[in-house]
């Protein structure tokens, strides 16, 4: 009888641990089961964070390129500025100098008017006086065929 509650009792251990099995067994399987979800749900949050990353990395791209071009844009126009400040300048220089020069055309225009206007009143007096020589030419040679007419008289 011993023999027989010893296997009933190895019998019921077996049952116990056999039920003990199959419970660690499926809880494992449980386990595992939410671990693959957890696997996956987490490897797909990765693939959609690499994804958003590359994406941002050709962003971050774009955007030095855009940055290069910005700079170089910016270089050309300082050039352009200081070529437009140095011409500019130059052309300043330059009025000043055409101003200058006016200005002694203007005077020397306004002395030569002067020396012209002179020169007009002077024509017209010297007018004025050849009108009074041909007066007096006239007056000398109505004198002089005046005088003829009388010497012609005084020589008969």
């Amino acid at each position: 009888m011993k023999n027989r509650i010893g296997i009933v009792i190895l019998v019921l251990v077996c049952v116990v641990l056999g039920i003990a099995l199959l419970t660690v067994k499926r809880d494992a399987a449980k386990l595992q089961a939410k671990d693959s979800e957890t696997i996956v749900g987490l490897s797909n949050n990765l693939s959609f964070t690499s994804a958003k990353l590359d994406e941002q990395k050709q962003v971050a791209a774009l955007l030095e390129k855009d940055i290069q071009k910005q700079k170089q844009t910016f270089t050309e126009l300082t050039n352009t500025f200081s070529q437009v400040s140095t011409d500019l300048a130059k052309t300043q220089t330059d009025l000043k100098a055409r101003e200058e020069e006016i200005k002694q055309r203007d005077a020397k225009i306004n002395d030569l008017e002067n020396q012209n206007q002179a020169l007009d009143k002077q024509a017209a007096d010297l007018s004025v006086a050849i009108t009074n020589l041909s007066a007096q030419i006239t007056d000398t040679q109505g004198r002089l065929a005046k005088s003829e007419g009388d010497k012609a008289y005084l020589v008969k």
